[in-house]
C-alpha cells in the first residue's frame, strides 16, 4: 500500500508561489521571471532557522546601513543580503574556473 502523495502551492508575494512536494522539498518560483529556489528538507530548515538574522539584515539594508549577510544553507546553494539591493537573494554558486576557481552566483 502506497502512501498519497500530496503537494501543497501557495501563492506568495504577489507573482511568487512556494510549492511543498510530498517528499518534502520546497520550491520559491517567481512565476514572472520563471526562476526558481529549490530547497531539499534539511537546506529548508537551515534557510528557516536563518529568518530572523536574514530579516535583521533586510532591515539594516533597507534603511541603507552597510550590511553584507552571506550563509551557506548546504550544497552550492548561498542566502545573501546587501546594501545594493534591500532583498534576499538565495542562489546556487559555481566555481569558475576563469576566475582562479571563485566562486560565482548563477
Amino acid at each position: 500500500m502506497t502512501s498519497p502523495k500530496i503537494v501543497i502551492s501557495v501563492a506568495v508575494a504577489g507573482d511568487r508561489q512556494l510549492m511543498v512536494s510530498d517528499d518534502h522539498e520546497v520550491f520559491i518560483k517567481d512565476i514572472t521571471m520563471m526562476k526558481c529556489a529549490y530547497f531539499t528538507a534539511p537546506r529548508w530548515a537551515r534557510f528557516v532557522g536563518m529568518i530572523e538574522e536574514i530579516d535583521s539584515s533586510v532591515q539594516r539594508a533597507s534603511y541603507g546601513k552597510s550590511t553584507a549577510y552571506s550563509k551557506h544553507i548546504g550544497a552550492t546553494w548561498y542566502v545573501s543580503v546587501d546594501e545594493k539591493f534591500p532583498t534576499v537573494d538565495d542562489r546556487c554558486w559555481y566555481s569558475h574556473a576563469s576566475k582562479g576557481n571563485r566562486l560565482t552566483p548563477t
